[in-house]
């Protein structure tokens, strides 16, 4: 599914559809990645979320998906990205 344009319309997708995953950035205009993932978890209490941030504010990520929760931290590369998320989806099993 490509990225939504704004969060109303992604949370709006991840109610309406069955994501593997959710990649969201900490730091968006209206609501933080921390706020994103508890709405999200509202509909999806077991969606895997990876975060992204370039800040070190983890208390509130942490809040919403554990201390265990998977942070990629930016700037980051592509392969980078491949494996958090694969790590993510292999600790499914």
């Amino acid at each position: 599914m490509p990225a939504p344009a704004d969060t109303p319309t992604g949370l709006g997708a991840v109610a309406a559809s069955s994501p593997d995953l959710m990649v969201v950035d900490f730091a968006m205009p209206g609501m933080n990645g921390a706020e994103v993932a508890r709405a999200a978890r509202e509909h999806r209490p077991e969606l895997p979320i990876v975060f992204a941030s370039g800040y070190a504010d983890t208390a509130a990520i942490e809040s919403v998906a554990g201390h265990n929760a998977p942070i990629l931290s930016k700037p980051f590369r592509v392969d980078d990205l491949q494996a958090i998320v694969a790590e993510t989806l292999n600790g499914l099993t």
